[in-house]
């Protein structure tokens, strides 16, 4: 089993509820799109942080994924819609493999 998350701060406190809107859009169309399980979850103390994660059977599979967020019109412009969000640098993915 395969754990993946990427976090990401924001930049702005005053944003937390247009970015919690936002990742809620997000994972919506993600999971509806896709059918990964996707869920987000917010830091409770220390920097504002958002996180998303999901399992999966195999790494073969995140890569797919992948690809195919990469070529998603509809995904691409959700993410730019956010950038202003963001802390430069502060986006981070991790796999963590569980036996």
């Amino acid at each position: 089993m395969f754990f993946f998350m990427r976090r990401a701060t924001v930049r702005n406190v005053a944003d937390l509820p247009a970015v919690v809107g936002w990742s809620m859009e997000l994972n919506g169309y993600v999971n509806k799109t896709y059918d990964i399980h996707l869920k987000t979850g917010l830091e409770l103390f220390g920097t504002p942080t958002v996180h998303w994660h999901f399992e999966t059977d195999s790494l073969d599979k995140i890569s797919a994924l992948n690809q195919k967020l990469l070529q998603d019109r509809t995904y691409i412009a959700m993410l730019e819609k956010a950038k202003p969000y963001w802390m430069d640098g502060s986006l981070k993915d991790e796999i963590v493999q569980f036996p």
